[in-house]
């Protein structure tokens, strides 16, 4: 995954982006596809990264794509 060029802006209130109560549990390169009605079949849309940040005080996991 690319660096941005230049730091992100903090936010509302002089946080920094991103929690500093999250911690990245698994992070995966994947290929992501797309169902073509017309030709029924699969298409491949794009190469992407799947990331499942964890919050470290209540234990919840999302997905990120």
């Amino acid at each position: 995954m690319r660096e941005p060029r230049e730091p992100l802006p903090l936010r509302a209130g002089g946080r920094a982006r991103g929690s500093p109560q999250c911690d990245r549990c698994r992070s995966w390169k994947t290929k992501f596809y797309r169902f073509d009605k017309k030709g029924n079949s699969w298409k491949e849309r794009t190469d992407g990264t799947v990331k499942f940040p964890k919050n470290k005080v209540t234990s919840k996991v999302w997905l990120l794509i």
